[in-house]
């Protein structure tokens, strides 16, 4: 497999971007010595790479990853989560399919690209599609589990597989992660890929401590998560948070207040027409109320 220079990396992310010489350097380096670095005809200092990469919306892992010639990193975990009922070709799953297990051994990334898939094509009932092995969740608990350090990459296949994990490991690496983030003088020194997966992280790891009723933890998890967005305010995750909070209010009150901000909240969703999120805060409203009305009337206030 062919190493590329850094030249030829930044040129190819900035075409992705639709980005001139001009827009990605400017304020950082003149357009002049820009040029020459995608030309190979001089070196790049890592500071100045690191702005450039900034500038780009990519971590250095992605700029890694596509340096040793390799697919860009959300290549199949994008072409997993597009598929739909609707748009899903006759054989195309099962090709996707073969390829990411035979890539599987080769990194944590093909890894996680073959558990995704597998997840989705799950949640779509595509034949030929096994469930996820027990080797798989072994193999995946045991890396979680040794991680002392979670890198982009890392804080992705955590959000994605978290369900899959056991409520144990997953709170493992959930405290984990708020002490990484706490090692971070400045959340503002974050590069925006990192910002999106802590942010993710974060939202995921609430969601899964409020089904398993760790309310502590999840009061943890939102203290966090509001001290992130005041950094990094974004209507999606500020839609999570509050849906995560509301949520969290009514299991430990019982109070039908909360539950009409849940359906305030998907009404909102759906006036702005993002569907995804209103379904998303619709299954959880359904979710709630099954609880609740399995409970004995005299332990339900006990939510």
């Amino acid at each position: 497999m062919k190493t590329k220079s850094d030249g030829e990396v930044l040129k190819q992310l900035r075409t992705y971007r639709k980005l001139t010489q001009l827009e990605c350097c400017q304020g950082i380096i003149s357009r002049h010595t820009y040029s020459k670095i995608e030309r190979n005809q001089t070196g790049i200092q890592v500071q100045i790479l690191v702005e450039l990469l900034e500038r780009l919306h990519v971590s250095y892992d992605d700029f890694l990853f596509l340096k040793m010639g390799g697919q860009t990193p959300e290549f199949y975990r994008k072409k997993c989560a597009e598929y739909t009922r609707e748009n899903l070709s006759h054989d195309y799953p099962q090709k996707l399919y073969n390829t990411l297990e035979k890539k599987k051994e080769q990194s944590i990334k093909h890894f996680h690209d073959y558990l995704f898939c597998k997840k989705r094509m799950n949640e779509l009932d595509v034949e030929k599609i096994e469930q996820i092995s027990e080797s798989d969740l072994n193999q995946l608990h045991s890396y979680i589990n040794r991680l002392t350090f979670f890198s982009t990459i890392d804080l992705t296949l955590f959000s994605d597989m978290c369900t899959f994990l056991t409520y144990k490991t997953a709170k493992y690496a959930g405290l984990k992660i708020i002490e990484q983030l706490d090692d971070f003088s400045d959340y503002l020194s974050l590069t925006q890929a990192y910002q999106q997966a802590f942010h993710q992280a974060l939202t995921t790891m609430t969601s899964v401590a409020l089904n398993n009723n760790d309310y502590l933890f999840v009061q943890l998890l939102l203290k966090k998560t509001k001290e992130f967005i005041f950094y990094f305010p974004s209507h999606y995750y500020l839609v999570n948070f509050h849906l995560n909070t509301d949520i969290l209010n009514y299991k430990q009150t019982e109070n039908n207040y909360y539950l009409t901000k849940l359906f305030v909240l998907k009404d909102y969703m759906k006036i702005l027409e993002d569907h995804s999120l209103a379904n998303k805060i619709e299954e959880q409203i359904k979710t709630l109320l099954q609880q609740t009305a399995s409970l004995p009337t005299n332990q339900s206030k006990y939510l």
